[in-house]
């Protein structure tokens, strides 16, 4: 199941980088799902943090929704001191 969490994220932001938003949120979501079942923390971090990157690319998610990814993903990366958190504090501050 690891090597399906991984493709999935990597090709998510693949995806996100040729400009093909909608696969890249499939795939992010897909590997969220995935890592929410196994319980892997820092993955689940990672994977909302992309899902908000690839929303800002879009006008179909709401400022609300992406940083609701990133407050959930903040959450996690400070308590398991991820360093991500600075990344995602800039990107919060971006949203307002």
């Amino acid at each position: 199941m690891a090597v399906h969490q991984g493709v999935h994220q990597q090709l998510a932001i693949t995806y996100r980088a040729v400009g093909d938003i909608d696969k890249s949120i499939s795939h992010l979501q897909t590997s969220l799902q995935i890592f929410e079942e196994v319980g892997s923390q820092a993955n689940i971090a990672m994977a909302l943090l992309e899902l908000a990157k690839s929303n800002l690319h879009t006008n179909r998610a709401s400022n609300e929704a992406i940083q609701n990814y990133l407050l959930r993903a903040g959450k996690i990366c400070q308590e398991l001191q991820l360093p991500q958190v600075q990344e995602i504090q800039q990107l919060q501050l971006n949203l307002t």
